[in-house]
């Protein structure tokens, strides 16, 4: 996804220098620093977090819906730094190749501890059992050195790449985030040739399933819907749906005086 934008937008780029066309200066430590916080703040919902924060779970979330949010959050955010960072970390960084490998390692561990944090909520066998706090003190633990080296591979590219070349990248990060996976698959294939396929065919099967299983999934609001409902929307859907997307609870029709 991002190597072919990236490569699309090379040719147009002149390489004379950030500010040698008057466009402002794109960041990707930026980019990235504000990538993690969205992380940090899902991991601060958390009742449970082993991490100092102030951040009290939102009204009318429980313990398994901060979680939720939380795997969510993180999941797509792994997604979209192996979509789009690493590729070009890979080309562009010397010893980019082993840093990324190394990293991916990480991401995997993260996965691994995400996927048995879902399964403990979600009544897998394997993971039921299992006290979700030292699943979670792993997890937050894991999560800062990943921060550390992600923000360090942000920050090499920074000095690397043009400004133009940034921006790309900075599109593409964006522009994955909305679209990312959003459960971890520790075991699906990562290789570079599989990655852009697995990242799509599970970014669908992800969203299938938070659909059908009600959960909450941090993200934008949905769009109004502009036509009214169908009796095929009305059969398939929820009636809370039909709420949501015409904005809340209707309330009840009038009655004239008298009527019961």
């Amino acid at each position: 996804m991002s190597s072919h934008l990236l490569r699309s937008r090379r040719r147009h780029d002149d390489g004379s220098g950030d500010q040698a066309n008057g466009s402002p200066t794109v960041s990707l430590s930026e980019m990235i620093k504000r990538a993690h916080g969205r992380v940090r703040t899902s991991i601060a919902l958390i009742p449970a977090a082993d991490i100092a924060s102030h951040i009290r779970v939102m009204d009318g979330y429980d313990t398994e819906d901060a979680y939720d949010a939380e795997v969510a959050t993180l999941s797509g955010h792994l997604a979209a730094v192996e979509a789009v960072l690493y590729p070009v970390a890979r080309r562009r960084l010397d010893g980019g190749r082993d840093e990324v490998a190394a990293q991916q390692r990480l991401s995997r561990r993260i996965e691994r501890l995400m996927r048995l944090i879902e399964g403990h909520f979600y009544g897998e066998v394997h993971a039921i059992d299992m006290r979700v706090e030292p699943l979670q003190r792993q997890l937050a633990q894991l999560v800062q050195t990943s921060r550390r080296s992600e923000s360090d591979l942000a920050r090499r590219l920074d000095a690397t790449l043009t400004t133009a070349q940034r921006r790309a990248v900075a599109e593409d990060f964006a522009a994955a985030i909305k679209h990312a996976p959003t459960r971890p698959h520790p075991y699906v294939p990562h290789t570079r040739v599989l990655a852009r396929f697995a990242f799509h065919v599970c970014s669908l099967w992800d969203r299938a399933f938070d659909v059908m299983d009600n959960r909450h999934v941090p993200g934008p609001s949905p769009r109004r819907r502009l036509r009214p409902l169908t009796q095929w929307d009305r059969y398939v859907l929820a009636p809370s749906f039909q709420e949501s997307v015409q904005g809340g609870p209707q309330p009840p029709a009038p009655t004239s005086p008298g009527s019961s």
